[in-house]
């Protein structure tokens, strides 16, 4: 079977008759077709000219075929004028009922319905309450003011230092609240309040009507919308496909914004003592806690990110996009667990979003905006980085096994405890050597990935209290075409000496691409710059033990053999 047939999709494919033909297959017989019906038509009026004539001017009688000719011709301008009206309002009729179908799913997204819950407010007293012991008469007359509440009455005695004698009765204490609150407790729930709090005044129980999103419907404005983005795409060239993209992503980034998220002990900034923070305290259990998002918001990002390479071609054509077309914006969103799994994400713009526990194996975020983005703990496995700006984002404890990370762009990005495995990072030249703090690899697994490119400014830490652990996050890692030996700038102190660990080369592999001093080459590196084929040859034959020098194996065992 050729494997540019195209397979048919319905009987009239089958038949030939598509709904929208390759009119780019065979271009040359276009013009001769065109030729040959222009000249038929030519012909013909020269036909009718002559039959009329000899109507006219020659002697006989007149056919009833002459007149319905002479007819056909006189009325052949209206059959014409009318059909051209006909078309234009069958294309009137279309573009309306497109129109009816996008404006019912975008008021279908905005479907609510109403909840009867009973319920009755409650008033609490908040703030740090002043007490005061009173005897008890007095303290009745003072409970009735506003926030005031009188406790436990109790027998006490006390010396009086003006009369000298023993004054005893019944005292009770005084308490009141700066401030209150009110809240509303439902049925079958309690109400939690803080320390110094009370609650104050219970009203009594009522039926409450509150609206909430009606999530079927909204599914179904959603899935509506993905087949107004297909037809669009198969019938009229994505006319209305990046308007319906516009939509979907405008409904995720204003009901899941990320303005409104919480954040627990986690650090979130990207400074030193932020650095120092995330090294002590994983988010495993804080990132557990969090809520999955709503099941309309993960419809939404599920068909966005599961548009067609027809669809991305479309986007990339868009006139108002500039020289990339159209991105997909979701900026500022909170998409925190989400499932983004083989998402094709491509230059879209998440700048700030919260993606923290997100699933986003083999998904695509090449040349995507990152800034600021939060990418804590993402199950990314082969997920796809390249080019894609990471300034000040946070990848750590991210599992970015098998992924690409060529070409992106690094300032004050973390990648703590971050699993690297089989990756292939490639870093940006640093320009003049201005660049400082890019990125911090601290504890981060780099097994079997390639490095390559300009390291200054990168902060490789794998800690220096345990070398067996130290070894076991760099073995086997590949380096390629970079320079080992330069200048570096860690929180602003310039270093001069080796941009990555001299007593963790052994553990790696490089070739005569990589810059370094001839004193601390590993013997199982060689001296000439290798090809692709070549260098994966070698590096194979090293894990196995073929070559002399420390192999990954080994390191294994010796650390095994020091722990027993």
């Amino acid at each position: 079977m050729n494997k540019h047939s195209k397979r048919a999709e319905s009987f009239t494919d089958w038949l030939g008759i598509t709904n929208t033909p390759d009119w780019n297959v065979a271009r040359p017989l276009g013009p001769l077709l065109s030729a040959i019906i222009g000249l038929l038509f030519f012909l013909a009026l020269i036909a009718a000219i002559v039959l009329l004539a000899k109507t006219i001017f020659a002697s006989g009688t007149t056919t009833l075929s002459t007149g319905a000719l002479i007819a056909a011709f006189l009325g052949a301008p209206l059959v014409i004028w009318g059909t051209i009206l006909k078309q234009q309002s069958v294309m009137f009729q279309k573009e309306g009922h497109m129109t009816d179908r996008i404006s019912k799913a975008v008021e279908q997204l905005g479907a609510e319905k109403a909840v009867e819950r009973i319920g009755r407010p409650v008033t609490i007293w908040t703030g740090q309450p002043e007490r005061v012991l009173y005897h008890v008469e007095a303290a009745k007359q003072l409970q009735d003011q506003p926030r005031t509440r009188m406790g436990l009455k109790s027998w006490r005695e006390y010396w009086n230092d003006e009369t000298e004698e023993t004054d005893e009765g019944w005292y009770a204490t005084i308490s009141t609240w700066p401030e209150e609150r009110t809240l509303i407790q439902w049925q079958g729930e309690g109400v939690e309040i803080e320390e110094n709090e009370a609650i104050g005044i219970e009203g009594p129980w009522q039926v409450f009507k509150e609206t909430s999103p009606n999530i079927e419907v909204r599914i179904g404005a959603i899935l509506s919308l993905e087949r107004i983005a297909q037809d669009s795409t198969r019938h009229d060239n994505g006319r209305d496909h990046v308007r319906v993209m516009e939509i979907l992503c405008a409904y995720v980034r204003h009901n899941a914004p990320a303005s409104k998220a919480t954040f627990g002990m986690y650090p979130e900034g990207v400074d030193e003592n932020s650095l120092r923070e995330k090294i002590k305290n994983p988010p495993y259990k804080w990132i557990m806690e969090l809520e999955r998002p709503r099941s309309d918001i993960q419809l939404a990002l599920t068909v966005i990110g599961r548009r067609s390479l027809t669809q991305i071609g479309i986007e990339k054509q868009h006139p108002d996009g500039g020289s990339i077309g159209y991105r997909l914006d979701l900026s500022q969103s909170n998409l925190r667990r989400c499932d983004l799994t083989r998402a094709r994400f491509a230059h879209a713009n998440l700048k700030e979003s919260l993606l923290e526990g997100a699933f986003c194996a083999d998904a695509d975020f090449s040349y995507c905006n990152l800034i600021n983005a939060k990418l804590t703990w993402i199950s990314g496995a082969r997920a796809g980085f390249s080019r894609a700006k990471l300034d000040s984002a946070d990848l750590s404890y991210a599992d970015l096994n098998s992924s690409n990370l060529a070409g992106v762009r690094l300032s004050h990005t973390h990648l703590v405890k971050t699993q690297l495995k089989g990756s292939s990072l490639q870093f940006l030249p640093n320009r003049r050597g201005t660049e400082v703090n890019r990125a911090f690899f601290m504890s981060a697994s780099l097994n079997a990935a390639t490095i390559s490119g300009d390291l200054l400014g990168i902060v490789l830490d794998f800690g220096k209290d345990n070398a067996d652990a130290s070894q076991r996050l760099v073995w086997g890692l590949r380096f390629r075409n970079i320079r080992l030996l330069r200048t570096k700038s860690v929180f602003g102190t310039d270093h001069s000496g080796m941009l990555f660990p001299v007593e963790l080369l052994d553990h790696t592999f490089g070739d005569g691409s990589v810059l370094v001093p001839h004193a601390t080459c590993p013997p199982h590196w060689p001296r000439a710059e290798l090809t692709d084929a070549e260098y994966d040859s070698r590096y194979l034959r090293w894990l196995e033990g073929d070559i002399v020098g420390p192999t990954p194996h080994s390191s294994v065992e010796r650390g095994q053999s020091q722990v027993q």
